[in-house]
């Protein structure tokens, strides 16, 4: 589902989402909320949500690198857990968004070579692609299925929003679309990120799957063990290091963007902006400056010491914490972003009813009302897009002339 998503995100809104953040000399999500929008309501809703979401991803994702460290040198979990979140802590706070977009490449680069040895040191411990499948077939009858045992198809269907289409509001995504240089850059970025995304989604999953031939659910504690358990069990010393290496940039530069975007909501979206609203020129004082790096620092602690908190006994599966993140992100964002670019009744009063709608009715489905096999995600973001167009239709607009031309260019 998700090899075409960076395709699709980048092409469907990228270069437009782009050319109006250069105009408007926005570079997060919620400098483009509030220029679009006019509603400090609106920023102030979409930094909680962004605060409240990306802190479940950052948890997830610590989850993952110290299982992982765990498993390559059989220290403690909670060991793992501090050892790692000292490192983000540091490498994000001196690093900066400069540190998260290297890591994302050279990671990516890291994650191919690792996946192709991974593939292969998986069909070699499984004595080969027919064993493995006679394996598989014996002990898990239901294993090439698109529908598992006690799964529903309609619980299928909802990933194809959840991680497919619905992923083109995800903040973390978007904001990506403002930083390439040029359209060339787009070009390139469309074509090189789905060749790669789609690899190791492809392969990671395919080396999980054939792995339950050779090991058995009693031999890890979770799913979420089965790769690094493979990767230490079977590959190479030196590959298996590089590959866990791999892994653990990966989980790293994900970590860092995360809560550099925590980091940005709180003190430069919020606090930053409070402060320059009265004092444009309030940043120009050295005095300010050191204020707002000691905020930084002070806000780059605090987040990552929460996470790490809910970290030390977290759910049993890491991929509950990423859907709910997604789930909820996507309700929240999707119709500000999208219908913001597209849509030119929308307005103030259509994006808030979308966001706090959203964001209400995905809390409520995951908490109070019983949805069964429909995820939470799906009625929250079919109630933002109704709500973002109904209110928009019968409220006033509110963008200017000189406005309406940064958005909708007449020329």
């Amino acid at each position: 589902i998700q090899t075409p998503l960076t395709f699709l995100i980048l092409g469907s809104f990228g270069k437009k989402f782009n050319m109006v953040a250069r105009k408007i000399n926005a570079v997060t999500i919620p400098d483009y909320l509030r220029h679009r929008f006019h509603s400090e309501l609106l920023v102030w809703v979409a930094a909680i949500a962004m605060i409240v979401f990306f802190e479940a991803i950052m948890v997830a994702n610590l989850m993952g690198g110290s299982i992982l460290l765990s498993a390559v040198t059989g220290i403690p979990y909670l060991t793992g857990l501090i050892i790692f979140t000292v490192v983000i802590v540091i490498y994000t706070a001196v690093g900066g968004f400069k540190a998260v977009a290297i890591g994302d490449a050279i990671q990516g680069v890291v994650m191919c070579a690792g996946a192709c040895v991974l593939l292969v040191c998986v069909v070699h411990a499984g004595g080969g692609m027919w064993n493995i499948k006679e394996n598989l077939d014996a002990s898990m009858p239901y294993w090439a299925d698109a529908v598992h045992e006690g799964q529903s198809k309609l619980y299928t269907m909802c990933f194809w929003m959840l991680v497919g289409y619905a992923c083109v509001g995800l903040p973390q995504t978007a904001v990506r679309n403002m930083s390439f240089k040029n359209s060339k850059s787009l070009h390139n970025a469309m074509i090189v990120s789905t060749i790669v995304l789609g690899f190791i989604m492809l392969v990671t999953h395919f080396c999980g799957g054939l792995s339950r031939a050779f090991i058995m659910p009693d031999a890890v504690p979770t799913s979420d063990s089965v790769v690094p358990t493979v990767a230490t069990m079977y590959m190479p010393s030196i590959l298996a290091g590089l590959f866990i290496a791999g892994c653990m940039a990966a989980v790293m530069s994900t970590i860092a963007g995360v809560l550099v975007n925590c980091v940005s909501s709180a003190i430069k979206d919020i606090w930053l902006h409070s402060k320059e609203k009265n004092n444009p020129e309030f940043l120009t004082n050295a005095q300010n400056e050191k204020r707002y790096k000691l905020y930084t620092g002070i806000a780059t602690i605090a987040f990552a010491a929460i996470a790490f908190a809910i970290a030390v006994k977290p759910p049993s599966l890491i991929t509950y914490l990423n859907l709910f993140a997604t789930g909820g992100l996507e309700a929240v964002f999707i119709m500000p972003i999208i219908g913001g670019l597209f849509y030119k009744k929308g307005n103030k009063a259509g994006a808030l009813a979308s966001s706090i709608g959203g964001f209400i009715v995905f809390l409520l489905c995951k908490t109070v009302i019983p949805m069964g096999d429909i995820d939470a995600s799906v009625p929250a973001v079919i109630l933002s897009i109704i709500l973002f167009f109904a209110v928009s239709a019968v409220s006033k607009p509110d963008l200017t002339d000189e406005e309406m031309e940064v958005y909708f260019p007449t020329k």
